[in-house]
């Protein structure tokens, strides 16, 4: 099994299985036999298909506000196309907002 960790920002592979190799090596996939396999130097020894990817709390959170923001957006739009006092407000709140970046830059 390859773990991927996001809590630290590294890579690891854990040998916890007798046909797992325990050298650390590159790593290709065979498409002959359809197996990760990973370089000890001198052969590609094969290595567990199986893939486990952990995330921090934080991911998980950054996770949940882009799939709030991104409701809250598209009702803004639909909002928009129904009301064209909420279209005018958002096109003057862009050009506001783009008169500040320009203004603090």
């Amino acid at each position: 099994m390859i773990n991927i960790s996001t809590n630290n920002g590294f890579m690891y592979q854990m040998n916890n299985d007798y046909n797992r190799p325990q050298v650390t090596g590159a790593v290709q996939w065979n498409g002959s036999t359809k197996r990760f396999e990973v370089s000890c130097g001198t052969s590609w020894l094969p290595i567990d298909n199986t893939v486990q990817i952990s995330y921090s709390h934080d991911v998980f959170s950054l996770l949940e506000w882009v799939k709030m923001k991104k409701t809250q957006e598209e009702k803004m739009a639909k909002y928009a196309d129904q009301y064209p006092a909420i279209k005018d407000a958002k096109e003057k709140l862009d050009i506001l907002v783009a008169l500040v970046k320009e203004e603090t830059k």
